[in-house]
């Protein structure tokens, strides 16, 4: 399994966290937890300084992607709107990655609203990967009360153990994974846009 943060050439800054560097922070925690449940894990983040332009992000993310077989790739995002809309929820391809997706934004709904799992095949993380794709919102970051939440727990804490459980479907303390293998990336293509509903 491969565990990487989101994009750095689009990156979310509202509400007091940077989209970018909070998925950051988070990614090799979920990737230790993930190896603790006894699930193989790689830690993939984009190389600051090299990547100039989302495409060669689309590049890089999708080729480390590629190189192995992974049973599920995962992508950690945070998401904004209009700073009225608020909770979690996550992305994947078709009806095949529905369960993982439903487990994940289900678990996140134990801390933020569950606004739950849907097929988006348009995004290139679900469409591109080799393996399953899931496409994760954890939540919104231009919404103070769900940014509130996220730092209640020892910062990110909240999130860490929701993630973890989701991928893993267990509930015990240890748990943090999904099947054996898996990954997280970037999201959207230069012609697609973000368009949340509240």
């Amino acid at each position: 399994m491969a565990v990487a943060s989101s994009h750095l050439q689009m990156v979310l800054a509202k509400g007091g966290v940077n989209e970018y560097k909070y998925n950051k922070e988070l990614a090799p925690y979920v990737c230790k937890w993930l190896k603790v449940a006894g699930h193989e894990a790689t830690l993939c983040i984009a190389p600051e300084g090299q990547l100039h332009s989302l495409n060669d992000e689309i590049k890089y993310f999708i080729e480390e992607e590629n190189k192995q077989n992974y049973d599920l790739s995962v992508q950690l995002h945070l998401n904004a709107f209009n700073g009225e809309a608020y909770g979690c929820e996550a992305y994947c391809y078709n009806a095949n990655g529905l369960p993982e997706a439903q487990r994940i934004s289900a678990k996140l709904g134990t801390v933020w609203h569950d606004r739950g799992a849907e097929e988006r095949p348009g995004l290139y993380w679900t469409r591109k990967t080799k393996a399953k794709a899931v496409l994760v919102e954890s939540f919104f970051c231009d919404n103070k009360d769900d940014y509130a939440k996220a730092k209640k727990k020892l910062g990110h804490g909240c999130s860490r153990k929701a993630d973890r459980r989701g991928h893993s479907g267990k509930n015990d303390h240890n748990c943090a994974g999904a099947t054996k293998k898996q990954s997280i990336t970037s999201r959207l293509e230069p012609t697609e846009q973000k368009k949340m509903q509240t």
